[in-house]
């Protein structure tokens, strides 16, 4: 299967389609390892090719979370508070008094964060690989 397949509809943007072979390419270029996907999805897979089906899917899975999942750095941390208190009824305020704002400073963070800083896309990539991390590690 290719890499990635471009995608035109009306009405529709382009968009790509990854398959696993093209998802581990780029953990690996990323630096990632093997040992590292096995921790995280709880596995023991010494060749990904000869792995069973169910790996397979964990697999694509969590990378798809990674390298497909598109950030939207205007809404992820809004995002998160919102899930936090509906999944865990952990407060905004209590999240503000944990990262140590006072709370109006703490809504003004979360709704305009690339504001607030010039490093904002690795920020919330690292995020997102710490969620994937969780996400898949629950399942």
């Amino acid at each position: 299967m290719d890499k990635y397949i471009d995608v035109h509809c009306e009405g529709i943007d382009e968009f790509e389609v990854f398959d696993l072979d093209g998802l581990l390419e780029r953990y690996y270029e990323d630096g990632f390892t093997l040992d590292s996907l096995n921790l995280i999805l709880g596995t023991d897979i010494d060749d990904v090719s000869a792995c069973s089906l169910e790996d397979q899917e964990k697999m694509l899975d969590f990378l798809s979370f990674l390298y497909a999942q598109k950030v939207n750095e205007n809404d992820y941390l809004l995002n998160i508070i919102d899930s936090l208190d509906e999944l865990f009824h952990i407060s905004k305020d209590c999240i503000a008094k944990y990262v140590g704002l006072g709370l109006n400073e703490f809504d003004e963070l979360i709704k305009n964060p690339s504001k607030h800083t010039d490093k904002l896309g690795a920020m919330f990539r690292l995020i997102n690989f710490f969620y994937a991390i969780s996400k898949t590690y629950e399942s």
